[in-house]
């Protein structure tokens, strides 16, 4: 939807005459735009027919939307923290495939610099490694 069209949805109630014809139309709207899979015009077009109709909208018909948005918000963040969770997860499966591949070519003999590039790891780490698989023996 454009810009306009989406200006256009947000005062329809407006357009109507007498407070039960406007719910009803409040109501449909707001229905309609739970229909956009855009989260944030989703949000913008459900905020926008909130403010529009304040003065006529039902009061707890009010609330359940401004439930629903929370809601969505809420979904949002545990989304946000999902995709985190999963990064953190890969950085790690990455991390100790590197310490292996290391461990592995430490026992090889390779030298450190190799090593370093092979794994992006600093000739610290690198030390460190070595020195755990000294103390794991």
């Amino acid at each position: 939807m454009s810009e306009k069209e989406l200006m256009l949805l947000i005062i329809l109630p407006l357009a109507k005459k007498g407070k039960e014809v406007k719910q009803k139309v409040i109501e449909q709207v707001v229905d309609l735009a739970k229909q956009i899979e855009d989260e944030n015009t989703q949000v913008f077009v459900i905020t926008g027919i909130l403010v529009s109709s304040d003065k006529f909208i039902d009061r707890d018909y009010a609330k359940s939307v401004r439930r629903y948005l929370s809601m969505t918000k809420v979904f949002q963040s545990l989304e946000e923290e999902k995709l985190e969770a999963v990064n953190i997860a890969k950085r790690n499966e990455r991390h100790d495939t590197n310490v292996e591949i290391a461990k592995s070519l430490l026992r090889d003999g390779i030298d450190t610099v190799v090593i370093m590039r092979a794994t992006g790891f600093s000739k610290e780490q690198i030390e460190e490694i070595r020195n755990n698989m000294l103390t794991t023996k």
